[in-house]
C-alpha cells in the first residue's frame, strides 16, 4: 500500500508581507517512520494584491495559475532535480484566500521525500515553487523558461487589460523553500507591471456626456507624428526566479487605452492601460498622452505627475514607472481646454495639483489683423449665431448666444459657445438694432440684440459677419480669411464686423435768396408706394420683400430708415409747404454717375445713405442726390411743381 502525503501551500499575491489563511495538515506516523505527504492540489491558499498595502484579497474564482515545483532527490548512487509544472485553479472564497486544485496532483513521494537516502539532502532542502497568473483569467500563462518569460502587452489594449495583468510569485525559494516539516506555505504573487488610469469628466461644452467614447493614447507625439521616441514600454522579459526585468529587452510603443465598463465615481469615462516598469516621464514638458474627445484633441504633459511622484514617493530622479503602482490621471475636458489632476496609486494614493493644457487645433489662429475696417461698436447686446451651414436644418441646430459688449473691450456671453471639435469649422453671424439718442456731439448710440429676421421701416438693423482678416497660426503661418468666410477652430478671437442692413434716406431742402424764394419751414415730405417690411437673409445680410407685400406712404423726417427695395414708377416724393403748395418728384428718374454715365437710381441698397438735396423756387424745383454713409454715390435729376 502506498501512503500519499499531501502537500499544503498557502499562496498570496502581495507587494509586501501579508497575512494569509493558514491551513493545517496532519502527518500520519506509522511506528518510527513519519510518513507525511500533501498534494500541492490539496488545500492551498492564494491571494492577489488589493488597493491597501498589506491587505491581501482572493483571486477571482476559476483563475488559472501556472506553477513550477522543483526539488532534489538524492538516491543511493545518484542525485536528480525533479521538476513538476502543474496548473492550479482557484476555488471560490469568502475570505482573503483561495483553495487550489492542481492538475496533475503532486505528492511528496514525487520528490523522494520518503526515501531514506534523501533525508538529509532533498528533504531538508525543500521545494522551490514559482508561479504566474492573471487574476480572473481561466487559462494559465505559458511559461517555457522561468528565467526568461517574455511578456508583450501590445499597443492596442482597447479590448481590456485583465488578460495581460501579469502576477508572479517567487517567494518560496532560496531560504524559504517548502519543507516536508512545514505545515503550510505561502505563495506571494506580485503585480510586476505598471498601470496607467485616466478618469475623464465631460466638462464645459460637452453637456455632461460624450457623443462618442473618447480615445486615449499614451504617446510622446502629436497625431500623425513620430518625431519623438515613445515613452511607454510595452514588451520586456522577466526572470521569474529573481523577479527582475531585463532592461535590454524593453520595447517602446504608443498605447491605445481600454475603456472600463463603469467609470470612476464622479467621472464620465475611465480608461486604463498597462506598461512595463521603467517607462519614463522624461521632463515636465514631455508629452505623455493624447485625448480625442468628440474630435477635440488634447495633449497632457508629465509636469504634474512628476511633481506628484517627487513629493510622495521615493525617487532617484529618473521618474520611471514602478511595478505595482497605478498612475491615475483625473482629467476634466472642456471644449476650450482641459483641467488635469494626476494621482499615483500604489495601489497607494498621491494627488497632484491641477493644470490646464490647451486644446490643440490643426490650424490654430492665435492672433489676427482685420483688413475690413469700420468705426467702434457701440455698447449693448447682440445675438450671435454659430452654424456649420445655412441650410434650414443647420440653422435650426445652430448654437446661439446673447453677447453683451461694454463699449470698451469686454464681451460676455450667455451662454458661452464652444468649438465642438477640432473639425468644427463654423460660420458666424449676428443681429442687433441700433438706436441713437440726441444729436451732434451729445448723441449716444446703443445696440440691442434681436433674433427676428423680419425688418421694419424705421428700425436700424445691424447685420454682423466675420471680418476679412489675416490670422497668424501658432506656428507663425499666416492664414488669409475673406469676409464672411467659414472659420476653423482656434484659440484666438473671431473678428466680427457689423453693417447697416437697411437704407437711410435724407431729404435736404434749400431755396433762393431772391423773390423766387419759398418758405419751406415746417414743410412735410413723404414718399408714396414704398414697402415698409421685409426679411433679412442671415447668411448674406441681404434684405428682400416677400411677394404680395403691401406698399405705403412714408413720411421722411431727418434720417429715415427705409427697407431696401426697388424704386418703382409709382414711387413719388412729395414736398408740401405750410401754405399748401406741393412739389413732386418721381424717385426712379434720379440719376447718379456710374463710370461717368448718368444711371437711374432704381434701388435702395442696404448699407447706403441716400441724401436728396431739393432746391425749391416759386416756379421751379431743382435737386441733386448724394448716396453717402454708409456707401457714398452722387446723383442728380429733375422735378416739377404741382400747380393747383
Amino acid at each position: 500500500m502506498r501512503l500519499k502525503h499531501y502537500l499544503y501551500i498557502v499562496s498570496l499575491v502581495a507587494l509586501s508581507a501579508c497575512n494569509s489563511e493558514e491551513l493545517n495538515t496532519s502527518d500520519t506516523t506509522y511506528g518510527e517512520i513519519r510518513l507525511s505527504a500533501a498534494t500541492i492540489g490539496g488545500n492551498t491558499a492564494v491571494t492577489t494584491r488589493t488597493v491597501t498595502p498589506g491587505s491581501p484579497k482572493a483571486f477571482t474564482e476559476g483563475t488559472a495559475i501556472a506553477l513550477q515545483v522543483s526539488g532534489t532527490w538524492t538516491k543511493e548512487s545518484s542525485s536528480e532535480t525533479v521538476v513538476k509544472t502543474p496548473t492550479a485553479t482557484a476555488a471560490a472564497s469568502t475570505t482573503n484566500a483561495n483553495s487550489l486544485t492542481l492538475n496533475p496532483a503532486l505528492y511528496w513521494d514525487d520528490f523522494g521525500t520518503a526515501d531514506p537516502n534523501n533525508k538529509d539532502t532533498g528533504r531538508e532542502a525543500g521545494l522551490t515553487i514559482y508561479g504566474a497568473a492573471m487574476d480572473g483569467v481561466t487559462t494559465a500563462p505559458t511559461v517555457g523558461d522561468w528565467t526568461s518569460l517574455t511578456w508583450d502587452l501590445g499597443d492596442d489594449q482597447t479590448s481590456g487589460i485583465s488578460a495581460k495583468d501579469l502576477l508572479l510569485s517567487n517567494n518560496v525559494s532560496g531560504t524559504n523553500t517548502y519543507k516536508f516539516s512545514d505545515s503550510s506555505k505561502q505563495l506571494e504573487f506580485k503585480h510586476v507591471l505598471s498601470k496607467i488610469t485616466v478618469n475623464i469628466l465631460a466638462g464645459e461644452g460637452f453637456d455632461g456626456k460624450f457623443t462618442n467614447a473618447p480615445e486615449v493614447v499614451l504617446t510622446s507625439n502629436e497625431a500623425n507624428s513620430t518625431t519623438n521616441a515613445e515613452w511607454a514600454y510595452t514588451s520586456g522579459t522577466f526572470d521569474v526566479t529573481t523577479g527582475k526585468l531585463d532592461e535590454s529587452s524593453l520595447i517602446r510603443k504608443a498605447v491605445t487605452m481600454a475603456q472600463v465598463a463603469t467609470a470612476a465615481t464622479n467621472y464620465t469615462v475611465t480608461k486604463e492601460a498597462l506598461v512595463m516598469p521603467g517607462s519614463t516621464f522624461a521632463s515636465d514638458a514631455a508629452t505623455i498622452m493624447r485625448i480625442n474627445a468628440d474630435d477635440n484633441i488634447y495633449y497632457i504633459t508629465a509636469a504634474k505627475i512628476r511633481t506628484a511622484i517627487k513629493s510622495t514617493h521615493e525617487n532617484d530622479g529618473a521618474y520611471e514607472t514602478e511595478a505595482g503602482k497605478n498612475y491615475i490621471f483625473k482629467v476634466r475636458v472642456n471644449k476650450t481646454g482641459v483641467e488635469v489632476t494626476a494621482t499615483v496609486k500604489d495601489w497607494d494614493t498621491v494627488d497632484s495639483e491641477e493644470e490646464t493644457p490647451a486644446i490643440s487645433f490643426t490650424a490654430d489662429v492665435t492672433s489676427s489683423t482685420n483688413t475690413t475696417t469700420g468705426s467702434s461698436l457701440s455698447s449693448g447686446t447682440f445675438r450671435l449665431w454659430k452654424t456649420s451651414a445655412f441650410t434650414e436644418t443647420a440653422l435650426a441646430a445652430a448654437n446661439t448666444t446673447l453677447v453683451t459688449y461694454d463699449g470698451n473691450s469686454t464681451y460676455t456671453y450667455n451662454p458661452t459657445l464652444y468649438w465642438q471639435s477640432a473639425k468644427d469649422d463654423s460660420y458666424f453671424r449676428a443681429l442687433a438694432t441700433m438706436t441713437t439718442m440726441g444729436s451732434g456731439t451729445s448723441a449716444t448710440t446703443t445696440i440691442a440684440a434681436t433674433e427676428s429676421t423680419t425688418v421694419n421701416q424705421g428700425t436700424d438693423l445691424l447685420w454682423g459677419t466675420t471680418a476679412a482678416h489675416t490670422g497668424k497660426e501658432a506656428n507663425g503661418t499666416e492664414h488669409v480669411y475673406a469676409e464672411s468666410a467659414i472659420i476653423n477652430p482656434r484659440t484666438g478671437a473671431v473678428p466680427l464686423i457689423f453693417k447697416h442692413a437697411m437704407s437711410n434716406v435724407v431729404v435736404e431742402l434749400s431755396t433762393s435768396n431772391d423773390a423766387s424764394a419759398v418758405d419751406y419751414s415746417n414743410a412735410t415730405i413723404s414718399i408714396s408706394n414704398l414697402y415698409t417690411n421685409g426679411t433679412i437673409n442671415i447668411a448674406s445680410g441681404t434684405v428682400s420683400v416677400p411677394d404680395g407685400s403691401e406698399k405705403s406712404t412714408v413720411t421722411v423726417s431727418g434720417e429715415t430708415i427705409m427697407v431696401p427695395q426697388t424704386i418703382g414708377d409709382t414711387s413719388k416724393m412729395t414736398i408740401t409747404l405750410k401754405d399748401g403748395t406741393t412739389y413732386s418728384l418721381l424717385l426712379n428718374t434720379c440719376t447718379c454717375k456710374v463710370n461717368g454715365v448718368d444711371t437711374p437710381i432704381t434701388t435702395w441698397a442696404g448699407g447706403s445713405k441716400y441724401t436728396y438735396k431739393i432746391y425749391l423756387e416759386k416756379e421751379a424745383m431743382k435737386f441733386s442726390v448724394t448716396i453717402t454713409g454708409w456707401d457714398p454715390v452722387e446723383g442728380s435729376g429733375k422735378a416739377t411743381l404741382d400747380w393747383d
